[in-house]
Formats: C-alpha cells, sequence, structure tokens
C-alpha cells in the first residue's frame, strides 16, 4: 500500500489583481467590454462577494486582457500569483504546463462552462494540450482558486482549480474584427458577433492563428470556435448551450541529435454543454448541466535514431520513429442546487456523474482502451455573521469505477473551511482556509510501465494533500 501525503502553507495577499482589474473596467458599458463586478463563482460554486471569500481567488476580465493584447490563457495565467504557466517548448501551440502553487499539471482542476476538462484516466498529455492550445476567444472571465479545493469540485484539486466562462450575449447585435500581423510569418483574426433580443441571446467567435515560430519546422496553426445561446422561456426557467473547440497543428524542431524531434502534432478538441437553469422562488434556484468533450491527439516523430551498429544502421529524417493516437470522450451530468435561507445563510449542494473513455495507440502495436466512472455529492455552506464576517464549509463524497484489470475502484471524502473577515474602518480584509485536496491515480501508475522500469502497483490510494493559507488585503 502507498500513499503521498502533500502539506502547504502559504502567507499571500490576495485579491489585488481581482479588484484593481474591476476597478479599470471601462464605463461605456459596451456588450464587448463588460464591467466585471467583485464577486467570484468559483469559491463557493455561488456568486459570492469578493469580501466575503476565505480563499485565495483571483478574477480575470477576458475584455481587459485582450485590449491590453493578452490573447491566450496561457498569456493570462501569468498575471495570477502563485501559478506559472507557460510552453513546454518555449514557443506558440506547444503544450503548456499549469504550475499552482508549486504543484503539477496533474494537480490542477480544469473547469469549463460547468464541466470537469481534467481527467487523470486520459493521462497528462491532453490536457497540457488542451492549455497550450486555447485562446481567450468567446470568453469572460478567467476564475483561479487556489488551494485543496477537493470538497468544491473533488479530484485533480491539491493545487487549486482554474475555471473558464463562456461571453453571453447582451444588448443589441454587434460585431468587431481584428486581424494582425508580424514576424515570423504570423497571423491572427478573430471574428466577433452577438447581441440579444427579448429573450433570446447569443456570441459567436471564430478565430485562426498561425506563425512559424522562430525555428525551422516550428509552425503552429489553429481555427477555433465558439458559441453561447441563452433563451428565457419565463421569468423562473432558462436553458442554453455553449460549443467551443479548436483544431492545431503544431510542429516540433529537432533540438539535438537523437529522439529530440522533429515531430508534428495534430490536435483538436469539442466541448459542447446544455444547461437549464431554474430559480422556483427567492429561496431555491437549480442548475442542470449536460455535458461532452471529445479530445483527440495525433503525434509523430520524425527523430533519427541511434540504433545499434553493427546489427542495426541509425536512421535520419524523415524516418517515422514513432507515432501514436490518443482519444478521449468524457459525459458529464451535473445538478447543483442553491438554497438561501435569509440574507446570511446560504447552502448549495449538488449531484455529479461522470464517465470518460480513452484509447491509446501507437506504431509499436501498442492498444489501450479503459473507460472510468464516478458519481458523488457535495454541500457548501456560507454563513454571514455580519456584514463583516463570513465562514464557509464542505463536505464531498466520490465514487470512482474503473473497467479492466488493476483499476482504481474506490470513494475518497474531502472536505474545507474558509473564513474571512473585513475591518469597517481600515478596510482591511483578513481570509484563511484549510481543506483536503486529492488525485486518484491514473492507469499507468497503477499498472506501471516497463518500458521505463516502472512496476506495477494496484494498491495504490489517491495522492492527498492537507493545505492552509492566510491572507491580510489593505487597499491604499
Amino acid at each position: 500500500m502507498k500513499k503521498n501525503i502533500a502539506a502547504t502553507a502559504l502567507l499571500t495577499t490576495i485579491g489585488g489583481l481581482a479588484t484593481s482589474i474591476s476597478d479599470a473596467a471601462p464605463e461605456s458599458g459596451s456588450p464587448l467590454d463588460p464591467q466585471l463586478d467583485n464577486t467570484t463563482i468559483l469559491a463557493n460554486r455561488s456568486l459570492t462577494d469578493l469580501r466575503k471569500v476565505g480563499s485565495s481567488v483571483t478574477v480575470l476580465d477576458v475584455g481587459l486582457l485582450e485590449r491590453d493584447g493578452i490573447l491566450s490563457v496561457d498569456q493570462a495565467l501569468k498575471f495570477v500569483p502563485g501559478v506559472t504557466s507557460d510552453s513546454v517548448g518555449g514557443q506558440r501551440g506547444s503544450t503548456s504546463d499549469l504550475y499552482m502553487r508549486g504543484l503539477r499539471t496533474a494537480h490542477t482542476h480544469i473547469v469549463v462552462d460547468g464541466m470537469r476538462i481534467s481527467d487523470t484516466n486520459s493521462g497528462l498529455i491532453l490536457s497540457k494540450q488542451f492549455l497550450g492550445s486555447n485562446n481567450l476567444s468567446g470568453l469572460s472571465r478567467l476564475e483561479i482558486l487556489r488551494g485543496p479545493q477537493g470538497a468544491l469540485y473533488g479530484a485533480d484539486s491539491i493545487g487549486g482549480v482554474l475555471g473558464l466562462y463562456s461571453k453571453k450575449g447582451v444588448g443589441g447585435h454587434s460585431g468587431s474584427l481584428r486581424m494582425e500581423g508580424g514576424s515570423f510569418n504570423s497571423w491572427d483574426s478573430t471574428l466577433l458577433l452577438q447581441g440579444s433580443d427579448n429573450k433570446f441571446s447569443y456570441a459567436l467567435s471564430l478565430g485562426h492563428e498561425r506563425t512559424d515560430n522562430d525555428l525551422p519546422h516550428n509552425a503552429f496553426e489553429m481555427d477555433s470556435y465558439a458559441l453561447r445561446l441563452d433563451y428565457e422561456i419565463n421569468d423562473q426557467l432558462t436553458i442554453g448551450m455553449t460549443l467551443r473547440g479548436a483544431d492545431s497543428t503544431y510542429e516540433g524542431p529537432q533540438t539535438g541529435t537523437f529522439f529530440s524531434g522533429p515531430d508534428d502534432s495534430d490536435f483538436s478538441y469539442t466541448l459542447g454543454t446544455f444547461f437549464v437553469n431554474y430559480e422556483a422562488n427567492d429561496i431555491w434556484s437549480s442548475k442542470l448541466t449536460l455535458g461532452i468533450y471529445d479530445q483527440k491527439s495525433k503525434f509523430v516523430s520524425r527523430a533519427p535514431t541511434p540504433g545499434f551498429p553493427p546489427f542495426v544502421p541509425p536512421t535520419a529524417p524523415p524516418t517515422i520513429s514513432f507515432a501514436n493516437d490518443e482519444t478521449l470522450t468524457k459525459y458529464g451530468i451535473y445538478w447543483d442546487n442553491t438554497v438561501k435561507w435569509n440574507d446570511r445563510h446560504t447552502t448549495v449542494t449538488g449531484l455529479v456523474y461522470e464517465k470518460s473513455d480513452y484509447l491509446y495507440t501507437d506504431s509499436f502495436a501498442s492498444f489501450d482502451s479503459r473507460s472510468r466512472e464516478q458519481h458523488g455529492i457535495y454541500v457548501n455552506h456560507t454563513w454571514d455573521v455580519s456584514e463583516q464576517f463570513s465562514i464557509s464549509g464542505g463536505l464531498r463524497w466520490e465514487d470512482y469505477s474503473d473497467n479492466g484489470a488493476n483499476g482504481f475502484n474506490d470513494d475518497v471524502v474531502t472536505w474545507r473551511v474558509a473564513s474571512s473577515s473585513t475591518c469597517k474602518h481600515t478596510g482591511t480584509v483578513f481570509r484563511g482556509s484549510i481543506g483536503h485536496g486529492f488525485r486518484v491515480p491514473s492507469y499507468s501508475e497503477l499498472n506501471g510501465n516497463l518500458a521505463f522500469g516502472v512496476a506495477p502497483n494496484p494498491n495504490l490510494d489517491p495522492v492527498e494533500s492537507l493545505g492552509w493559507d492566510f491572507g491580510i488585503e489593505q487597499s491604499f
């Protein structure tokens, strides 16, 4: 039996970036550059004033980021305290790593429009490709919640949670076209159309990007799209859908002699969600989200191999020494309910079901096909003790079921407590939280990799983390 325990303790000043972005929002009220309220959805799974959040959270306004020339998720995350995000190859289009509080990409929970994208069932590379090939087009805001958040979001949230939210059409019908060009045969263009008419609203984004980068055999090209539709059936019931995807190709240059490129990667993903919002009364509201996520990756390495002279001579490009195909298809059902008992007590509870199918093949005749199902329930309660003091706490239970031999079949219970306090006279905000996070072992970790000398260990428990933080925020 093997169990890894990790702990984090950080003194942080939080909320400054979110506040400055909100205060700097344009006064024009343009629907393409909406003002960002000082609120968060991610921190408590319900709309919460940033002053009443005990966890370390940052909210980024996409409209302001794009105005300053920040056009990709990778670039935007560089503005977030405690977060490091950069492409692995150092070039646009390469896979990206995301380090939140020093932990790996695999320890970050990624959720887009309510559906979780991160999944240890597919390994690590697909999440990195998603980050490396994603722009801000069609998004309204990014939220980054740091620290273990297993009680709110389940697995993979040891370092924290990254939330992406689609832009909703508002106001009259409008649009914009942006086109840019530069060195290394670089071009970037985005078409935006959006608006609302009575009870129906829409927002559409189409993008094309390409660059040769600055090394031979290092080109990147991507087509992307994003769509959100909302329809208000009546004052209580609203339905809608989001569709987001991209299709990209990336060439990896040769950086050494053997097993170091050049290579080609084709990557595509499609994320679709359908949601229903029902506000029964001033006390109870409910949201049902159905989602499907499909991701495909094809990698071809044309790297020369050293061979084994005199029996096997070395090769040289364009010999194809290795190729693989990966596919992940994921389905999700999320039912979230908010009960606002009164002005001081709010409870959020929900049910979750996910199923992921993963397929891998390569030129060495390897074949890997597996499925994972998980379901769970969570509850989080916020108590505004006074206008200046708030407490929140949550609990979550999840059960995992893998098919095939040496899969993970067990349940996990997680918890969290957070608090914030504001000094009325000075505006000083004190925040603190403590929580539990975990990451379910992947298939390769359970079954080993004999090619790299890693023995199977089917008795692995989830990696767990107990983390806390404390922060003081003071405006001058």
